[in-house]
């Protein structure tokens, strides 16, 4: 299937197994290619960070949609709602999680975080990326510019060319 332009632009932190598993999932059901992805401890998030620097101290899924470029980036529940939406099959989960009292899903994500290196081990579950699934890492796919272009030099998510 051939990959269509960006809609979101996914942080996870690279060293958790949780988060790993998270993005093999979304790997094996985005196969249009609009999720890319960046770790938390990579150049692309300090980017984002200097514009919104509530974003420095969140350990936390952090999503950007690249189709609002009006709208701050997403964490907790909300993030993962936000990528649920892209994918039939899943959407009603989402519609859930964003119509439910959002403190009991932060909860249940804070609750859960709070484990995760416990619970999850990041130790041989990482399997080879493909050379194509590269390609959705943005800070493996390029040299110069750690965000390829997704954000403006300040941080911001660039305006859409149509």
């Amino acid at each position: 299937m051939r990959e269509k332009m960006p809609r979101l632009l996914v942080f996870y932190d690279g060293t958790c197994g949780l988060c790993h598993r998270w993005v093999q999932w979304v790997l094996q059901r985005d196969r249009s290619g609009i999720v890319r992805f960046a770790t938390l401890q990579g150049r692309c998030f300090e980017k984002l960070a200097r514009d919104y620097p509530w974003l420095k101290e969140m350990d936390s899924l952090v999503v950007v949609d690249l189709t609002r470029p009006d709208r701050p980036p997403l964490v907790r529940a909300q993030a993962v709602a936000r990528v649920l939406e892209e994918f039939p099959g899943w959407r009603i989960v989402a519609r859930c999680i964003r119509s439910s009292p959002q403190w009991v899903w932060n909860w249940l994500y804070e609750k859960t975080a709070q484990r995760r290196y416990s619970l999850f081990s990041n130790q041989g579950w990482c399997r080879a990326l493909t050379p194509q699934e590269k390609k959705r890492f943005v800070e493996e796919s390029t040299s110069g510019d750690p965000c390829a272009g997704l954000l403006s030099p300040g941080g911001r998510v660039r305006e859409r060319q149509t």
